[in-house]
């Protein structure tokens, strides 16, 4: 505790007296001039001077009276009461942390709700609240036996509009008009842009290459034939011979004219040019003569007509064109055939879409463990009926507790300094024996939340190896180290005033200049030394040049009036120098003390500012 010396009281209470004796100005500005004597009255002059020194004598001796009663309350204050207004520290090495703090609420890594979209009885049910679960396990069976009949009746359907579609596809290719015989084209029906209706004859189709003619044998003789058999067919008239082979024998007898019973013989052979159906012949096997001649025919004459209605677009032949087997002959063109096949694709593919979903329903009647993790809470048992008429219903809560984590936030000065990765200091108030506990940041949003004028930001911290006890809904207090000085010579914050200042220990340094720190006059002995500052916590900061670790620091204290003698005085309220005078005892600027806050009687100084007499 440090006392003021006499000397510094002395001039207190002398700059007091010297206030409080002061003339009042309307005393040093009443003196009469002769010329303001009205004539003839000298001996009211001297009568009104005499008066008002009789007035004025007493008025001054009571304020000098309360004067000294004030100067001599300010001494007994300053001795009886001593104040303590400031500290000495010494400059020390350690460490500093800058650091931001924010709270957060511990959640699991990981949180899923077991639902159901289906509805039906419970039949099965695997686990109990507290179990683990592994992601993929079986937990709810229910009974899907309307499910089954949905997907009946869905396959049933598929198949229909399968069938519909494949029949709009034929009525597609019936668009392409096609040879279904080989031969020469002998007619064409149409002409590109006619308006054909389905049946509607295209063209017609002969083979005359290879002519065809049948005759009977009798029915004892075509025993010893066989298809395949080699004939001599003799033209009538010409008696040329033509070879030919035997490719198809009646199996029923005929009986002709005469009694005679016969079966008939088709032999085919090659159309030397010649050969047409008004042409006769008769024929041989094996040296046996049929029983009669016959006329040639065609090996195949056929109508080639449009499977659809439709315009004829294109014609790919001619009269007299040789065409097989699937040569395209003309195309047509129909919108109404073309958005009927449209129409039964998309018909189709709804039918697929409908019947996947079926089936996939029927895995919602298996409900297995979305995570791995803990059954913290189970709302449905075995018999329990499900209704998801009103939503999904949920079953369960399983929580990953593999690691924990929480958000804290951060404001919008400090987020900067913030990056994934940097280590979280954490504590819980829940868990006393935990002490600290150590995660790490994993996310810093850039989503920032603005209320009232100030932005935060989420800043998402994991836990890996959680302590036991440590529970999803708990809350927490976290501290990140965003920087860090260690082995630093610090001293108080306090001491370090303004322009980098700080007051060294210095037992020959004499304040001349009358320095006033925080309102109060700083006392012989301390040499001002300007620093260099690096971080500070909540209460040191670092020096990194301008003093040495162990030099000894003046830090200034705010002063604090006793209760008591408030009580005996009336309210003095007072700063750094402490005091002040009872309310009415000084003018408006009087004195006042010069702390932060300002100090002294009512209508003193101003807030911050210095102390002194006006």
């Amino acid at each position: 505790m440090r006392k003021r010396s006499p000397n510094q009281r002395f001039r207190h209470v002398k700059d007091i007296f010297r206030f409080f004796s002061k003339k009042p100005k309307a005393e040093q500005t009443s003196k009469a001039t002769p010329e303001a004597t009205p004539p003839g009255t000298p001996g009211k002059k001297k009568k009104r001077r005499r008066l008002k020194k009789r007035v004025l004598i007493p008025l001054v001796m009571a304020v000098a009276a309360a004067g000294v009663v004030g100067a001599q309350y300010y001494l007994n204050r300053e001795t009886e009461d001593t104040v303590q207004d400031y500290t000495e520290s010494e400059a020390t090495r350690q460490d500093i942390q800058l650091t931001l703090s924010a709270t957060g609420t511990i959640e699991p890594a990981n949180q899923y709700d077991v639902t159901s979209t289906v509805q039906g009885e419970v039949l099965s049910c695997t686990f109990e609240e507290g179990d683990i679960v592994s992601q993929g396990d079986v937990l709810y069976e229910i009974d899907s036996s309307d499910a089954q009949n949905s997907v009946e009746q869905a396959q049933l359907s598929l198949e229909q509009s399968q069938n519909s579609y494949n029949q709009t596809l034929d009525s597609l290719d019936d668009l392409t008009v096609v040879s279904k015989k080989s031969g020469m084209i002998t007619e064409l029906a149409v002409e590109v842009g006619d308006e054909v209706q389905a049946d509607t004859t295209i063209a017609d189709v002969r083979d005359s290459a290879t002519m065809k003619l049948t005759v009977p044998f009798n029915s004892a003789d075509v025993t010893s034939f066989s298809v395949g058999s080699t004939a001599t067919v003799i033209m009538d008239g010409s008696f040329e011979t033509l070879t030919g082979t035997v490719t198809a024998i009646d199996a029923a007898d005929t009986v002709l004219d005469g009694y005679q019973i016969v079966r008939y013989v088709t032999i085919q052979v090659s159309n030397p040019g010649g050969l047409s159906t008004s042409s006769t012949a008769t024929a041989t096997i094996n040296g046996i003569a049929c029983n009669q001649g016959a006329t040639f025919t065609y090996q195949s004459e056929s109508t080639i007509t449009a499977g659809t209605s439709g315009t004829v677009t294109s014609l790919y032949v001619s009269e007299g064109s040789q065409v097989s087997v699937g040569t395209v002959i003309a195309t047509l063109s129909s919108s109404t055939v073309e958005q009927q096949v449209e129409d039964s694709r998309l018909s189709l593919q709804q039918s697929q879409l409908s019947y996947q979903n079926t089936v996939s329903q029927l895995d919602d009647y298996t409900i297995t463990a979305p995570i791995s993790g803990t059954v913290i809470t189970k709302n449905t048992k075995v018999g329990d009926t499900l209704d998801s008429t009103n939503g999904q219903t949920t079953l369960a809560v399983i929580y990953d507790l593999s690691y924990l984590t929480f958000d804290m936030s951060l404001d919008e000065l400090d987020i900067n300094q913030v990056a994934v990765g940097q280590t979280v200091q954490i504590t819980c108030d829940s868990l006393t024996d935990a002490g600290t506990i150590e995660g790490v940041v994993t996310k810093v949003s850039v989503a920032g939340t603005t209320s009232n004028g100030v932005t935060t930001y989420p800043v998402t911290v994991q836990i890996d190896n959680p302590p036991d006890g440590l529970l999803p809904g708990m809350n927490v207090d976290a501290t990140i180290v965003v920087d860090e000085a260690t082995d630093a010579v610090a001293v108080p914050i306090s001491a370090v005033q303004r322009g980098n200042t700080v007051y060294v220990k210095d037992d020959s340094a004499t304040n001349t200049d009358g320095t006033m720190v925080n309102g109060t006059l700083l006392p012989d002995g301390w040499r001002a030394v300007e620093v260099e500052t690096g971080l500070s916590d909540a209460n040191y900061i670092e020096i990194t040049s301008g003093i040495e670790e162990g030099d000894i620091v003046y830090v200034p204290e705010t002063v604090r009036e006793s209760s008591s003698e408030e009580g005996e005085m009336g309210m003095m309220p007072g700063g750094d120098m402490g005091g002040g005078m009872p309310t009415g005892d000084m003018p408006s600027g009087g004195m006042a003390g010069g702390g932060a806050t300002g100090g002294g009687a009512t209508g003193g100084a101003p807030s911050g500012g210095g102390g002194g007499m006006p």
